[in-house]
């Protein structure tokens, strides 16, 4: 791999879910787990999308960000006390995406993908960050059919996403 190397996603269609945790430990017996955040969704805008793509050595032609319209949206400060636990999670999945044991211990099918529907298909992965003091975990919920198998040049000089779109349902 070279610097110049990246990752090409053609679509990545996707939800984000956070929790985070404050884990006190109270002298005996098992840390408690005190809510922090709790279960929430994420509504980025593009140029968060495109930083944490960027951040993850990625770049897209589509992604759409899956928002529930009448469900809670992480604010701007709990966004920046879960970034790093973001871009973790993020990277860690686009960088494992064609990795079959890593997919069959950690990535959760909910439904099956049909090879022959681009558009079909709903895996789950879970990300945990536990720096001792927080337990931060977040929850991306994506189609599977997420690389390129050709090469994406940007429309635009320097373009992270060719396409961005949050779908609110």
């Amino acid at each position: 791999m070279t610097p110049y190397d990246y990752t090409l996603i053609a679509n990545l269609n996707l939800t984000i879910r956070v929790e985070r945790f404050r884990i006190m430990d109270p002298g005996f017996g098992e840390p408690l787990a005190l809510t922090d955040i709790p279960y929430t969704q994420v509504q980025l805008t593009e140029d968060d999308m495109a930083a944490l793509i960027l951040g993850a050595n990625a770049m897209a032609e589509n992604v759409t960000l899956y928002v529930k319209a009448k469900a809670p949206v992480l604010s701007a400060d709990q966004l920046v006390a879960v970034h790093a636990a973001l871009q973790q999670a993020l990277t860690t999945l686009l960088d494992h995406l064609p990795d079959t044991a890593f997919q069959r211990d950690h990535v959760q099918v909910l439904h099956p993908a049909d090879p022959e529907n681009r558009a079909s298909g709903l895996n789950s992965y879970v990300h945990v960050v536990d720096d001792g003091a927080f337990q931060t975990k977040i929850y991306l919920t994506y189609m599977p059919t997420i690389l390129s198998s050709i090469r994406i040049f940007p429309i635009r000089p320097g373009a992270v996403i060719n396409d961005y779109s949050i779908l609110t349902y």
